[in-house]
């Protein structure tokens, strides 16, 4: 069977309100923990998290008035991540399996044709979901310092930063190493990562922590093709990138001039001063341009 939502399911209900979370199985049994936010029959929006975290990154966005009042915010944990299942073999993370991952969610949640948002490696499903779904399976797309596919990494968007920590993510046999990478990466996120709040920081370094280095390998080196996305954005698929200038895990420049001419509906937003993490540091300017983003959709 594709789809079908299991056992564990947590609705609360206030007035036109409702948040839900359950565990979706994907097409080929994988458990895909989601969390959705807000009024039904509003237009979905449908957030995905950056690699080694989960979708609880996002929790105080959709939970902001000013979102939850106009859409139906959806966040799942990828495979590989979080509270979804972590397979172990490198044929677990196939593009079509991302992509049934997406289309079991959005099924789940009653989603027709979302808005994607991607953070980060989030934004490789942009090319998971139009390599395999059908035509019309969403309206637009949002990246937030967000790679549209695995193989753009080839074009040195790393910062020195990132470069730095990042081969000790991959490190099974010197702990140390190992974490002290990881709360690099985390603080890397951050403008001000001594100024975060210990609860979150903890959240966020002990949801990489789960992830164990073979899955993080089997994530970064996936193929994928972002022909039929980068199609569909020449036929107008409408697109916005945003950007933090003090971005320290990757080089948006680079994204941005790789990604924006195949689109012929693009809006890029450069937050000045924005981190890596724009939804946390620049959370303000984050939702404006997300809400007039979905508005200019609605319009067209």
């Amino acid at each position: 069977m594709f789809l079908r939502a299991i056992s564990f399911v947590c609705v609360v209900q206030a007035f036109f309100l409702s948040a839900a979370c359950m565990l979706v199985s994907s097409s080929d049994g994988t458990k895909i923990y989601a969390n959705a936010v807000g009024n039904p029959s509003n237009p979905g929006m449908v957030i995905i998290h950056g690699l080694m975290l989960s979708g609880t990154v996002f929790d105080d966005v959709v939970n902001d008035v000013r979102l939850t009042s106009l859409f139906y915010l959806v966040t799942y944990d990828m495979r590989g991540h979080g509270q979804s299942d972590k397979p172990s073999s490198a044929a677990d993370y196939t593009s079509r399996l991302f992509a049934d991952d997406f289309a079991a969610v959005s099924k789940a949640f009653g989603l027709k044709s979302p808005v994607v948002v991607g953070w980060s490696y989030g934004g490789t499903v942009f090319s998971d979901i139009f390599t395999n779904l059908p035509a019309g399976s969403v309206s637009g797309l949002v990246g937030i310092a967000a790679l549209p596919y695995t193989g753009m990494t080839s074009l040195g968007v790393n910062t020195p930063t990132s470069l730095a920590y990042l081969t000790g993510v991959f490190i099974d046999d010197d702990v140390p190493t190992y974490i002290n990478s990881k709360v690099a990466f985390v603080d890397s996120l951050f403008n001000n990562p001594q100024n975060v709040p210990a609860e979150t920081k903890w959240e966020w370094l002990g949801t990489a922590v789960t992830q164990l280095p073979s899955v993080t390998t089997f994530l970064l080196n996936r193929p994928q093709d972002p022909s039929a996305l980068y199609a569909a954005g020449a036929l107008g698929l409408p697109l916005l990138l945003m950007a933090g200038t003090n971005d320290k895990v990757v080089l948006n420049d680079v994204i941005i001039n790789a990604t924006a001419s195949h689109f012929t509906k693009v809006q890029v937003r450069r937050i000045q001063g924005g981190s890596h993490s724009l939804f946390y540091d620049n959370k303000d300017e984050c939702i404006l341009w997300l809400i007039t983003f979905m508005v200019t959709i609605r319009q067209s």
